[in-house]
């Protein structure tokens, strides 16, 4: 069979309002060093001895009381790869700034802070330059979907509200990590409408795949062909978030964060969410999964349980499964786990996810058979993230 490249499409107020890339405006470089050494799991001690300066002279940079000089701006630059120009156009434009800021610039900024992580999102690309606190607040406003800033988000087709669950327990982060998956999600052109069947007969054709690693690729066209929208977001720091499926019977978005990086995890938790698109559930951003979903789940809500149940089976016959787990446990080898997965036409990393996730077998066993596939996946899915940008044009 002759193989088609999916092309995607990504309108131009879409790009121009969360794609450009410049640093902000506003806030105090302290800020952005401080989610930093945060991204790294440093200390302001570590980050001390890095730099060669005393700890007191960090606080004062973090807390925006001593100003970033050549020298501090080309040791930061070589400690966080970035260049020490990144830190000197920060400090300068911090500074120029606050020469013209409101009197209420600090409250404001607070606010917007409570929102989303600012900082973040402005190194990712998903703010642009923001000529006034006021243009921050509007772009803010722009990618959570919201009529002022202290309005609360309502990010779920209106169809959608009666689902079981609702946005008040997600945090800043996963908020903005969602809205901008929906936001690229309901950009992409797919080659067909989307209905039931036709997924059912593409996650048929995704069964196929999930013998050989870099077959992952196909699985964004193959989605496609049925209806369906997949996009790869890369977490924001500290969300711990896998997935979420936003059910819209004419755009389905199907978005993943591949956190983990093992053929297991990418598979269960694509049906996962594919399972929450058949089921007709959203609303519920997954999180905390580990290649096999959640462990013998007592207390999830029952559309997460038939989710896993069904990305469960989805990849491995679960009688089978229980039946080689009774006649082999504890005496699992790699020899025995590869033998199986051949039988069931499976990768030998997914049967040990499942093993793994029902606790038959410890999880610090045969990590050599969790093949890598995020970058098979994100070559040939629309991708936010791990070097991935889309330019500013159509």
């Amino acid at each position: 069979m002759a193989r088609r490249s999916l092309s995607f499409t990504v309108s131009r107020t879409t790009t121009r309002q969360a794609l450009m890339v410049t640093p902000p405006t506003f806030y105090p470089p302290g800020a952005h060093i401080r989610e930093e050494i945060e991204a790294r799991g440093w200390s302001q001690a570590d980050l001390a001895d890095v730099l060669g300066v005393s700890a007191k002279t960090v606080n004062e940079i973090l807390t925006a009381k001593r100003s970033i000089t050549t020298e501090t701006a080309r040791a930061l630059g070589e400690a966080f790869g970035t260049g020490a120009e990144v830190w000197l156009r920060l400090e300068g434009r911090y500074q120029l700034s606050r020469l013209a800021e409101p009197g209420d610039a600090v409250s404001r900024r607070a606010r917007l802070y409570s929102k989303a992580p600012v900082g973040e999102l402005q190194r990712r690309g998903w703010l642009m330059e923001a000529s006034s606190i006021v243009d921050l607040e509007s772009q803010v406003c722009y990618l959570l979907r919201i009529e002022h800033i202290d309005a609360e988000p309502t990010p779920f087709p209106l169809a959608a509200r009666a689902s079981n669950s609702s946005t008040g327990d997600w945090t800043p982060s996963q908020l903005a990590w969602y809205c901008r998956a929906r936001q690229l999600g309901e950009g992409i052109e797919v080659s067909s409408r989307y209905t039931h069947k036709k997924l059912d007969a593409a996650i048929a054709r995704l069964r196929e795949l999930m013998l050989a690693p870099d077959e992952a690729r196909h699985a964004p066209r193959i989605l496609s062909e049925a209806g369906v929208r997949l996009v790869i977001v890369e977490p924001l720091a500290g969300t711990k978030i896998d997935g979420v499926a936003i059910y819209d019977v004419k755009k389905p978005i199907v978005a993943l964060s591949l956190r983990f990086d093992r053929i297991d995890y990418f598979w269960f938790t694509l049906m996962h969410e594919l399972a929450h698109i058949r089921c007709e559930h959203t609303g519920h951003l997954d999180q905390n999964k580990d290649g096999g979903g959640a462990a013998i789940d007592d207390g999830i809500a029952p559309w997460e349980r038939e989710a896993n149940d069904f990305a469960a089976a989805a990849l491995v016959p679960q009688d089978k499964l229980t039946s080689f787990i009774s006649r082999v446990q504890p005496f699992f080898s790699r020899k025995k786990i590869e033998g199986f997965a051949v039988l069931h036409d499976v990768h030998p990393g997914i049967v040990l996810g499942q093993l793994k996730n029902r606790k038959a077998v410890p999880w610090r066993n045969l990590h050599v058979l969790h093949a890598k596939v995020r970058d098979t996946v994100t070559a040939s899915a629309l991708c936010d993230g791990w070097g991935h940008f889309m330019g500013t044009e159509e």
